[in-house]
């Protein structure tokens, strides 16, 4: 069942998928940038929640998901 999700999550909405990994890579640069290693695990935490509320991934992200849950859900009910 698994295989199955997983190829129809790449097929049935592949430009989605596409996009969110791209703005992925760029997330993580800025995030990095943003959320220096120097700080606290408190600090880095608490910067990274506000970075990504505030970011693009979370917006193309949580379609990703919404699109997921309408075009695979017979897959994800198994």
């Amino acid at each position: 069942m698994l295989k199955q999700l997983n190829k129809c999550n790449k097929t049935k909405y592949s430009k989605k998928n596409k996009l969110k990994e791209k703005e992925n890579k760029i997330f993580e640069k800025e995030q990095d940038k943003q959320c220096p290693k120097t700080l606290t695990n408190e600090e880095i935490y608490k910067c990274s929640e506000k970075f990504y509320n505030n970011s693009e991934y979370k917006k193309i992200f949580d379609e990703y998901v919404k699109c997921g849950e309408t075009k695979c859900k017979i897959y994800k009910k198994n």
